[in-house]
């Protein structure tokens, strides 16, 4: 069973929809995930979804029941962690928008300058940049540069048109960081 039917199975999608709902996410090259938040499905029910499909816990509740039953080690999080090969193919290919270690940054970096993907196409690079561009019609500042924010920079600095935000940013931003206070993969600013 994938997750399309297990959305069908809850009551939220209806069997006819599949085939439309997999064309559209094709033909405009989006994930099904967003093919389906296009049509209403919340994104709680699409990972609820994506957690029985992978038997890997949601939410805090299950993870500590899964634990406690012995049927389950880590979280989806605590996984991506622990596998951060994993976790830079979830984040090349869209299924993620950061990721959770150094090592998953090296591996994104590599495979993009290797397999010479342009980074611009790349569906987290597009929505990182529309955050940023929202960040500047509204004129809120973002406070601290993550991990993943680093990593999108990085590959937008490969790029042969560097996007004009990149100078920007590393004017307003110093790149300085206390690499001592790393948590939660993102890293504070020193002003």
């Amino acid at each position: 069973m994938d997750i399309l039917k297990i959305l069908v199975q809850k009551g939220l999608l209806k069997q006819k929809d599949l085939t439309a709902i997999t064309d559209e996410a094709v033909s405009a090259g989006i994930t099904i995930e967003e093919a389906l938040i296009k049509r209403g499905i919340s994104p709680h029910d699409i990972l609820e979804a994506k957690g029985e499909y992978f038997d890997i816990p949601s939410s805090s509740i299950e993870l500590s029941a899964a634990k406690k039953e012995g049927t389950v080690q880590f979280s989806r999080e605590e996984y991506r962690e622990k596998y951060p090969s994993i976790d830079a193919m979830l984040f090349l290919k869209g299924y993620v928008t950061t990721i959770k270690t150094r090592q998953a940054y090296t591996l994104v970096s590599d495979i993009v300058q290797r397999e010479g993907y342009d980074p611009k196409q790349l569906r987290v690079v597009k929505r990182w940049q529309q955050e940023q561009d929202k960040r500047k019609e509204l004129g809120v500042e973002d406070e601290t540069i993550t991990l993943t924010d680093r990593l999108i920079m990085e590959l937008l600095g490969m790029s042969k048109e560097a996007p004009e935000i990149i100078p920007a940013l590393q004017k307003k931003r110093k790149f300085r960081f206390k690499l001592g206070k790393v948590q939660g993969g993102s890293f504070q600013r020193v002003k």
